[in-house]
């Protein structure tokens, strides 16, 4: 084959429109996103430190710092900043370490939950369609 014919069989991704930022598999991280902040939030809200045991405290902790985080994440998200495929890959990273924290420490932990944190980490590694997006 040709570079001619190789570059023609490579996909391209249109990124213009207004929605390119949830379109195709980005709406699941993009969810995912919105549900963890909304989350955060119940958590913060409605947690009382000085009440929780260890684990309870450090999800608490987690999810105080987390909300700065995805502060950070959504406005780069609608910014299209080149930096957010890192920011997630992060934040993934982070939720597999807090999983495993609390199965260490006797609680169950659902492993469907790590493994598709662990398939987001690779795809927004490998994923065309994020390079394409997220530009600025």
């Amino acid at each position: 084959m040709s570079d001619e014919n190789i570059k023609q069989e490579e996909k391209t991704f249109d990124t213009d429109f207004k929605y390119a930022i949830v379109a195709g598999w980005l709406i699941i991280p993009a969810i995912h996103v919105v549900f963890s902040t909304l989350g955060s939030i119940f958590i913060v809200m409605l947690g009382t430190p000085s009440e929780l045991d260890e684990v309870g405290l450090v999800t608490y902790i987690i999810s105080a710092v987390s909300l700065v985080f995805l502060a950070l994440i959504i406005y780069s998200w609608l910014k299209r900043k080149r930096f957010l495929p890192i920011l997630m890959i992060i934040f993934y990273t982070l939720q597999v370490i807090d999983s495993f924290y609390v199965y260490m420490t006797g609680y169950t932990v659902e492993l469907f939950y790590i493994l598709v944190s662990v398939i987001l980490i690779v795809y927004f590694i490998r994923s065309k369609r994020v390079k394409a997006t997220f530009t600025e």
